[in-house]
């Protein structure tokens, strides 16, 4: 979604047999963030076999948007439930991007990561107001080790981190572009308490 449109789409489609009811629902992946501003409709509809929802969201009026942000959009499939036959709920979750109108989109937004070392912890840092997407694991050091991360994202201003008991050079990442495909694999050098490295 664009600031500057406030509103967006997705189309869901039942290729099943049966009719499902579909729950549509938008939430923060941080506690405070903006779902409260989203609009969403339907949150709830009936599709019938090989029949298309359109489910719209609508950004409210509010104070202007200062960074990226993420939120998870999650659409449930709900059976409708037929006599003696089990069923199971599927549910899908997707990333929902918002692109405020103050922030220039960039493809590199793993640029405004500060990665540090100290006290046996690395520590990632996104300093930046764009959300970076990343695959979920980081390599480390010339061994090569590997760090699964808690989440494939970091939001604007979030840090993690995680034990690496000694201070390596640099780390190795697969970053993701805005829409969410891989980039080739990146270096980015660790500052530790005795230097002061940069990505490059």
């Amino acid at each position: 979604m664009d600031e500057n449109e406030k509103r967006t789409g997705f189309n869901i489609t039942n290729t099943g047999h049966e009719p499902i009811l579909l729950i549509s629902k938008v939430e923060n992946l941080r506690e405070g963030d903006i779902a409260h501003r989203i609009i969403l409709t339907p949150p709830i509809t009936r599709i019938d076999p090989k029949q298309s929802q359109l489910i719209h969201y609508m950004l409210r009026d509010g104070e202007p948007l200062q960074e990226e942000h993420m939120l998870a959009a999650s659409f449930e499939a709900v059976p409708i439930n037929r006599a003696n036959v089990a069923t199971v709920n599927i549910k899908q979750v997707i990333a929902m991007m918002i692109y405020p109108k103050s922030v220039p989109p960039v493809n590199e937004a793993w640029r405004d990561l500060a990665l540090t070392h100290q006290n046996g912890m690395l520590e990632i840092r996104n300093k930046g107001r764009h959300v970076v997407r990343l695959l979920p694991s980081i390599s480390i050091g010339r061994e090569s080790s590997n760090i699964s991360l808690e989440h494939a994202y970091l939001l604007p201003g979030d840090t993690a981190q995680y034990p690496v008991q000694d201070a390596p050079k640099h780390i190795t990442i697969r970053p993701m572009n805005r829409h969410g495909s891989a980039l080739p694999a990146v270096d980015l050098l660790v500052t530790t308490a005795d230097n002061t490295s940069v990505p490059h």
